[in-house]
């Protein structure tokens, strides 16, 4: 399983050495994490130092379920920078069910406003730091 998953990222790795824009970088990193790990859904985005994510590049995701997520939603996602910041000095991956119970979730507004209307159960946030500061990261979510 070791030697898999080093050759996985091996193989990722040499297919961004060469892009020449943080947009290049950004929408590689999306499809290969497509490629490889099958994510149906996600968001690479970037962090402003209070916190605020912006800027997003997408794959797979509907603008109009990706502009009402900015608008209406994103303060309300569990997996937020702002609200995970104490958790990202020991881990740079979190999952919704990491911060709460699968009840507190389900009874959440993000889940049944947002999520759930959207087919949308499980979400995963990857987070890239600078100096113990997120600079950004990918959000991938899967389908019901």
């Amino acid at each position: 399983m070791g030697e898999i998953l080093f050759s996985t990222c091996k193989d990722m790795l040499l297919q961004l050495d060469d892009l020449e824009t943080l947009s290049e970088f950004r929408e590689q990193v999306l499809f290969l994490f497509d490629k490889y790990f099958g994510l149906e859904r996600s968001i690479f985005w970037l962090c402003r130092e209070e916190g605020e994510i912006y800027s997003p590049v997408t794959r797979n995701t509907p603008e109009q379920s990706l502009r009402q997520y900015m608008s209406d939603y994103s303060d309300k996602d569990l997996l937020l920078p702002i609200r995970v910041s104490s958790l990202l000095s020991n881990t740079r991956v979190l999952r919704i069910e990491d911060m709460v119970s699968k009840q507190e979730y389900e009874n959440s507004l993000f889940y049944n406003d947002f999520m759930k209307p959207g087919n949308i159960y499980h979400e995963m946030g990857v987070y890239l730091m600078n100096q113990n500061k997120p600079i950004g990261g990918q959000s991938a979510e899967s389908l019901l």
